[in-house]
């Protein structure tokens, strides 16, 4: 019996986990433009938040592929670009089922009328603040830094250069200075004008997700939730 060459498991095994972590992140499908979040699982519960078209939220996906739960929980950010939003900073509450649409269930797009591109750089505490809680790092400069695990990072984000139609896309200094251990692999979906840059980063204790949702006239999302 021949065995597969380590490195082809290794990347068997990532591609599988890339992709599950892809099927928990997910937009609407409703025609009136947005989707009532409700409190409880059930449609008489009252509305705490209202989902518009391609705005990224997170799944509990065991749930939805289960065909059984009518009303699957779902998590949001507390404001759209994720700025101190750790992992227990996020709005939970019920949509159905119905409603949901999968990242992964849509077409990878592969055409070069957006660029993207990361750029790292090793971390460097100088003229940084940090602040410890018993010997956990919680914060750098003021913001909770994501991907970490309660340690000094090893990488930070350098810079980002995004671009639509060779149209520069600004990213404010301020979306790149909370993210930590990130690496340059994505995948891109897209619906109409709107594409979405999804990233798996972070320590290995610490995985998260990044979520870029741009339009010509810009970043409208930048979606951010540890995975665990």
């Amino acid at each position: 019996m021949f065995s597969k060459p380590k490195y082809l498991l290794t990347l068997i095994a990532f591609s599988y986990f890339y992709l599950n972590v892809i099927a928990q992140v997910a937009i609407i499908k409703d025609e009136d433009g947005f989707t009532n979040v409700r409190y409880k699982p059930e449609s008489t519960s009252r509305v705490i938040y209202k989902l518009k078209t391609n705005e990224v939220f997170w799944f509990e996906q065991e749930d939805y592929y289960s065909q059984s739960v009518e009303w699957i929980m779902i998590s949001i950010p507390k404001n759209p670009f994720s700025i101190e939003c750790g992992a227990l900073d996020n709005l939970t509450g019920y949509i159905h089922r119905s409603r949901i649409q999968p990242l992964n269930s849509m077409k990878v797009y592969n055409k070069k009328d957006l660029k993207f591109m990361m750029k790292t750089a090793p971390f460097d505490e100088d003229n940084k603040i940090i602040d410890y809680q018993n010997n956990w790092v919680t914060a750098i400069n003021g913001l909770y830094p994501w991907g970490v695990n309660g340690e000094i990072p090893k990488t930070m984000v350098d810079s980002i250069e995004m671009k639509v139609d060779n149209v520069d896309i600004n990213v404010p200094k301020i979306l790149i200075a909370d993210l930590y251990e990130c690496n340059t692999q994505f995948v891109t979906y897209k619906t109409e004008q709107t594409y979405f840059i999804f990233q798996k980063n972070g320590h290995r204790l610490d995985p998260y997700i990044i979520v870029w949702v741009i339009n010509n006239n810009g970043i409208k999302q930048r979606f951010v939730m540890d995975y665990k």
